[in-house]
């Protein structure tokens, strides 16, 4: 994939997170469960405007050239906030178990952002 069509998958995926953050948050406050807003937070911002930003860096470092690996870093990206958002729901309901399994997470989702953002950086240096 070119950065032109790279950039266009992650803004996509960044408007769904950016609904989907919409509708959790509407889900929440119908419902008063105002103590999973942790969840709905890192939907909109890890999912929303992280990808987002993502999609800014692929568009500025432009270019004809293909960027390896696009798509994987892309599914696996979502993957691991979907996952993220998920498991935040279990802790904050109450199963601890979750935890660690979400701090795994977590470190696994900086290995996949570094990953992605590593030739972004080389072709804006």
């Amino acid at each position: 994939m070119d950065s032109s069509s790279v950039s266009t998958l992650w803004l996509r995926g960044s408007l769904v997170w950016l609904l989907a953050a919409m509708g959790i948050g509407l889900y929440l406050g119908i419902t008063q469960q105002f103590h999973f807003s942790s969840a709905h937070a890192h939907a909109g911002l890890l999912g929303g405007v992280w990808a987002g930003l993502l999609s800014y860096g692929y568009w500025r470092a432009g270019g004809d050239k293909p960027v390896a690996g696009a798509g994987i870093a892309w599914l696996l990206f979502n993957i691991s906030v979907a996952f993220h958002v998920f498991a935040l729901f279990k802790v904050m309901a109450g199963n601890p178990a979750w935890g660690m399994i979400l701090g795994v997470n977590g470190m696994a989702m900086t290995a996949i952002t570094l990953w992605i953002v590593t030739p972004i950086w080389r072709r804006l240096v």
